[in-house]
């Protein structure tokens, strides 16, 4: 087998590095920079999980360089109504500026490093302590089902960790799996405005389903950051 066989499960190198446009040895480096989940088969070679190349293809598809993680959480915080997002005057500016004109999904993409999401598998007997460690979002989050999804079962958990990620992983036996039903996000440089919180604000939950590679959950989300962000240039706060 070389690295252009068709592997079941996922992708080679090769085929990932056509679907993102990359070289094999960018996916290589994508892989042990954990950017990319995948996992070695025989001889060494890497099967590349598809839902993992999806999203990096989602997450790539904005001009500019990503925000820094306090410009992103500033940008959604703006679309909450929030005065001060917590960064500088001249910063502020300059965001705005450039929500004047953003799609959703240029606002998704740019302010994806304002948190890293982890997938396990999680036991039903322990999904009510999962949750109770997180601050829910995404398809977890109490706004979900306004924004036209259907509240998540059991065997679905999304939020950000509240404690250290490590010691709900092991407390509540978490699987590491990237395609497992249980996210556990974690926060970059989370304003205070966030912090401690049973669920996020309704634009970081759009956001969140905004990054799924679920269709309908991806489709709902950049729906409610559109309207969030004609709502804001109406305003008249640019």
């Amino acid at each position: 087998m070389n690295g252009t066989d068709c592997i079941t499960g996922g992708y080679s190198t090769s085929q990932a590095a056509k679907k993102l446009g990359v070289s094999q040895h960018e996916v290589t480096r994508l892989i042990r920079s954990g950017l990319l989940e995948a996992r070695k088969i025989d001889a060494g070679i890497y099967v590349v999980d598809s839902d993992s190349v999806q999203r990096r293809m989602r997450t790539s598809r904005a001009k500019g360089r990503p925000w820094d993680a306090s410009t992103g959480w500033a940008a959604l915080l703006l679309l909450e109504g929030v005065d001060s997002p917590g960064i500088g005057y001249h910063c502020e500016r300059r965001l705005k500026a450039k929500m004047a004109e953003m799609s959703a999904e240029e606002l998704v993409v740019l302010s994806r490093k304002r948190m890293q999401a982890f997938f396990y598998r999680c036991s039903p007997s322990y999904a009510d302590d999962v949750r109770s460690g997180l601050s829910l979002s995404g398809i977890s989050s109490p706004w979900a089902e306004g924004m036209g999804l259907v509240l998540a079962d059991v065997s679905e958990i999304d939020g950000y960790a509240l404690q250290s990620k490590d010691d709900i992983v092991n407390e509540c036996f978490l699987v590491s799996d990237p395609n497992g039903g249980c996210c556990v996000r974690i926060a970059s440089s989370l304003p205070e405005a966030l912090q401690g919180l049973d669920a996020m604000p309704p634009t970081v939950a759009a956001a969140d389903l905004a990054l799924s590679v679920d269709d309908r959950e991806r489709r709902c989300g950049l729906d409610f950051l559109e309207r969030k962000l004609s709502e804001y240039r109406a305003s008249g706060d640019i």
